[in-house]
């Protein structure tokens, strides 16, 4: 599914690593220029300013590259200007023909560029230097993989195998350092310390917060703070620890990305506040939103989002099982599930009726000697009934799954010769491609804060930088402060995460 990737360009990291580009140029003359000329008739020197003549070749392609893949996107996104139906069939086909010739002009900068030797710095450099959209001060600045995670990424840059291998060696290495060949020095040591977090690590610490959530939240469902059994059994109205953590980590969860990632412990968060000054009781509305939210949490671990643990793995085994099943769900499951909603609903109670306890928590809680709490009250019935859905959901996702590989695997089998992620169709390792990019985007912010650190970074970066920005206040001294913040709070967690997974590879 392609509703947590989203189609626009954000530009997460502003890195530019030549030291002969005193200068950014901005895209948007070069943009506007070649906006006005026939397409078949653009030419290289069309694409790239005077400005860049004497730069490397990687800041070139990359510039060329940007400008060719945001006028493709123009172009996707063009509405038609007439109402006339002859016209505005002439302009879809005019648009559709131009997409083709741009994707064409594409792979063809890109294989100009690997045609010659270069090493992986100059390879990487080329897929992530960023140029900004214009002059403004605020302008976003656009990289190359920026393009490249999207469902109308163009086919020829994110199958390339040396795209690939270099987002691989991203994922696990990180980027490289500014002064990769420097002597050691206090600075040189500090822009080591400050390259510890890799994609790969902060997929690790984000995985690590999401399963302590989940835990808790398992936890909550299935024994929630019960105080009394003798008369009617009620929930506590204050917040324990373990109620206080369910908050912050769904809270800090939530607020990592605004994408579907973020809709599980949005839920969650929100069943919470709905309650306040309670919590969640069984049998309420809010109760029912935290079944949902882990009812959808479970669901989204086996989806090609980016904060999935399938990403602990080579990406090249579980990510196209997973983006198969994904696109079967979206263009099958889902349209079936919805014809069959009312039916499923009436037995979806009927159920719930029918699991509902037999003894008596009266004659129970009149016994002499103690029962520990969780033995005597029953765990709550909504609880019971949704695991029960869980399960019954994944049972038939199991089935499911056999039968689309079933069908879809014989045809692939006997062809040797196709890469690993496309064994289950091109256009499923396609699919699958674009997750693993976006997920090596997703976690290559600079300084990056994941959960439940992010709420720090809320609190002490990004609201003092917004109302700088609104009250018209240089904030260069924030990112500076981001970085000291990142280095004493983040920084010491992520090292040691490196040491960990750095000690079970030499165990391997």
């Amino acid at each position: 599914m392609n509703g947590d990737r989203p189609t626009e360009v954000t530009a997460l990291l502003d890195r530019v690593r030549s030291p002969d580009l005193p200068l950014v140029p901005s895209i948007a003359p070069t943009l506007a220029h070649v906006s006005t000329l026939d397409v078949q008739h653009i030419t290289a020197d069309d694409l790239c300013p005077h400005d860049l003549a004497d730069a490397p070749p990687e800041v070139r392609v990359a510039y060329t590259l940007i400008v060719l893949l945001r006028l493709r996107q123009l172009r996707l996104h063009k509405r038609p200007r007439t109402n006339n139906l002859w016209e505005l069939w002439k302009e879809l086909e005019e648009n559709a023909n131009d997409v083709e010739l741009l994707d064409a002009h594409i792979a063809s900068a890109w294989s100009l560029f690997v045609s010659e030797y270069h090493n992986a710095v100059e390879v990487e450099d080329a897929l992530w230097i960023a140029f900004p959209e214009d002059h403004s001060k605020d302008s976003r600045r656009l990289r190359v993989v920026d393009f490249l995670y999207g469902e109308d990424s163009p086919r020829a840059l994110v199958t390339h195998r040396l795209v690939q291998l270099s987002l691989l060696r991203r994922w696990k290495q990180g980027a490289f350092p500014e002064d990769t060949f420097a002597s050691i020095s206090p600075r040189i040591i500090l822009d080591r310390y400050d390259n510890l977090g890799t994609p790969r690590i902060y997929h690790i610490l984000d995985n690590v917060c999401g399963a302590i959530q989940l835990f808790l939240l398992a936890s909550y469902l299935l024994y929630p703070p019960i105080v009394s059994i003798v008369d009617a059994p009620h929930v506590s109205s204050d917040y324990g620890l373990r109620e206080t953590f369910i908050v912050i980590l769904s809270l800090s969860l939530a607020i990592r990305s605004w994408s579907m990632v973020a809709i599980p412990p949005l839920l969650a968060f929100c069943a919470f506040m709905l309650s306040l000054p309670a919590v969640p009781i069984p049998g309420s509305t809010a109760f029912f939103i935290l079944l949902l939210a882990f009812a959808l949490e479970i669901l989204a671990l086996h989806l090609p989002i980016p904060t999935s643990p399938l990403l602990f793995l080579d990406p090249e085994n579980p990510l196209p099982l997973a983006s198969l099943f994904s696109l079967a769900i979206a263009k099958t499951a889902a349209p079936a599930f919805r014809f069959f909603l009312p039916v499923f609903t009436i037995c979806f109670v009927l159920l719930s009726y029918s699991l509902a306890d037999t003894f008596s928590l009266k004659i129970m809680s009149n016994l002499e000697f103690p029962i520990p709490t969780f033995s005597v009250i029953p765990i709550p019935i909504e609880t019971r009934s949704a695991f029960l859905f869980i399960l019954a959901i994944i049972f038939i996702s199991f089935l499911s799954s056999l039968a689309i590989l079933m069908n879809v695997l014989p045809k692939n089998c006997a062809s040797p010769t196709l890469e690993r992620w496309d064994r289950y169709t091109k256009p499923v390792g396609l699919e699958a491609r674009r997750a693993f990019i976006y997920a090596v985007v997703y976690h290559s912010s600079p300084y990056m804060f994941p959960p439940p650190f992010n709420l720090l970074h809320l609190v002490f970066v990004r609201l003092p930088k917004t109302v700088a920005r609104m009250i018209h206040i240089d904030d260069r001294y924030i990112e500076d402060w981001n970085k000291y913040l990142w280095r004493v709070i983040v920084g010491p967690l992520v090292a040691a995460m490196t040491v960990v997974v750095w000690t079970l590879r030499q165990t391997e």
